[in-house]
């Protein structure tokens, strides 16, 4: 099964690969982040049954520039090369891509964020993974 947890990994694997110059973060902190960094943000709710799980959910990547009072050209070519980089889907794994069809992009206080909504439909097999039962011999 897919979780949320996978999804941000890729996500960030993605951003790491891109861009290794820059520091990706997805855990809330308590300080600034710091200049010319990500921040992964991903927010999800799921619902279905046991054997079917539908999880739909929104993810927020923030780019905070490496200046923070001139950077009109910085964001505007970071939000040409994440539009290239999220073009249509992201794969979680090698089996397992992750379709985006909506993004958009905001500024706000000198800090781009790009916005994605995704959804997926899991179906889980609910015996595998348990453990087979042994052979006994009754004497």
């Amino acid at each position: 099964m897919i979780t949320t947890a996978d999804i941000i990994k890729a996500i960030n694997r993605k951003l790491k690969e891109e861009f290794p110059d820059i520091k990706v973060w997805s855990t809330d902190k308590d300080k600034d982040f710091g200049s010319k960094c990500f921040f992964v943000k991903c927010t999800a709710k799921k619902d279905g049954s046991p054997e079917f799980i539908h999880e739909q959910g929104e993810v927020r990547i923030y780019y905070f520039p490496s200046d923070k009072d001139i950077n009109r050209i910085e964001l505007l070519k970071m939000q040409e090369q994440l539009s290239q980089l999220f073009l249509f889907r992201i794969f979680v794994t090698d089996g397992f891509a992750l379709p985006i069809t909506e993004v958009e992009f905001e500024t706000d206080d000198d800090v781009l964020a790009m916005i994605f909504e995704y959804e997926t439909y899991q179906r889980i097999d609910l015996e595998k993974g348990l453990p087979e039962i042994e052979e006994l011999e009754i004497k």
